[in-house]
């Protein structure tokens, strides 16, 4: 909770002046105080094709809704837990408060790879099939989750080709 000063003025004279609570809600007290770290990336697929995304975090780290958009066809994400797999390039993590010196310890990788997916556990399918770039597109997004210290998978799926926007935030408190 925040304090601020608040002032009444009657009829143009300073009265007085009182202490005010000021509320806001949980998200935004998180990005205050330096805990939600988010990226914004894409992916461009010239034909029907699949791309893997790999997220570790702590345990009890908070999963914010995962957002998808295309610009033609269909877009499948589906995010798996306990998956084995690994590698891949690191995408940045920002912190939402852009002057707090707090750094992501979620670790968020493009082009992984692996032999066992892990157990799905939500699926987003975003898009209008076969519709091309004049009706198709869409945007969607998954429920927000608590997550467990297993490696989750991010399988990005689209029916045809596409660019495909992606948005992840991740809470680091527990």
């Amino acid at each position: 909770m925040n304090q601020a000063r608040l002032t009444e003025i009657n009829e143009g004279i300073l009265s007085f002046s009182k202490d005010a609570t000021v509320n806001t809600s949980y998200l935004d007290n998180e990005i205050t105080k330096g805990n939600i770290f988010s990226a914004i990336f894409s992916e461009t697929f010239a034909t029907p094709d699949t791309t893997y995304y790999t997220l570790k975090c702590a345990e009890g780290t908070y999963l914010l809704p995962l957002s998808a958009q295309c610009s033609a066809g269909t877009l499948t994400v589906t995010l798996y837990e306990d998956s084995d797999y690994a590698g891949g390039s690191e995408i940045s993590l920002l912190n939402r408060n852009r002057t707090s010196a707090n750094t992501a310890t979620s670790v968020l990788k493009e082009g992984s790879t692996g032999t066992d997916k892990g157990t799905p556990i939500a699926v987003v399918v975003v898009g209008v099939e076969g519709r091309g770039t004049f009706l198709g597109g869409g945007g969607g997004s998954l429920a927000p989750y608590i997550i467990t210290g297993d490696t989750y998978l991010i399988e990005v799926t689209a029916s045809e080709a596409c660019t495909a926007n992606l948005g992840i935030a991740v809470g680091e408190y527990s």
